[in-house]
């Protein structure tokens, strides 16, 4: 065995119970989840939710640009990226068209199924999938 995959095997042993599971105070993820506003999530939506934003930008020479941008009508960029798929659209863009038809009437259900010799699987996604379906197509396939 190598000399790293020997540093492995010992610091599995360490942060793990021998049934696999951690250990008591070990983690895969010691810092957790991001802190509230840290996480991209939070980010795009504090930027969306926003009426306008001034940044600057400084590059490694030390030139700086600045950058302000406002939407228009006291609206969000949220709302002004909407009126740019819409605009969008209208003017041929299939895949603008197609990202507004998902995000208001869903994205239509696909199915795929797989046979096997002793498994059938039913994958169902999109929209419609509830709890009560999923277990009446599991009741259907027993």
């Amino acid at each position: 065995m190598s000399e790293i995959t020997d540093k492995s095997q010992e610091n599995r042993k360490e942060n793990h119970k021998s049934n696999g599971d951690f250990a008591p105070g070990n983690c895969a993820n010691p810092a957790g989840r991001p802190k509230k506003g840290d996480a991209w999530r939070d980010i795009y939506n504090e930027v969306l939710d926003s009426h306008e934003i001034e940044l600057l930008l400084k590059d490694r020479k030390g030139n700086e640009k600045e950058i302000y941008l406002r939407a228009e009508g006291g609206k969000t960029f949220r709302y002004a990226i909407v009126i740019g798929l819409v605009k969008a659209a209208m003017g041929g863009d299939v895949r603008a068209a197609q990202e507004l038809a998902d995000r208001t009437g869903g994205k239509p259900k696909q199915t795929v199924e797989l046979e096997g010799n002793a498994v059938s699987v039913r994958v169902t996604t999109g929209q419609g999938a509830d709890a009560q379906q999923i277990k009446n197509d599991l009741d259907e396939m027993r």
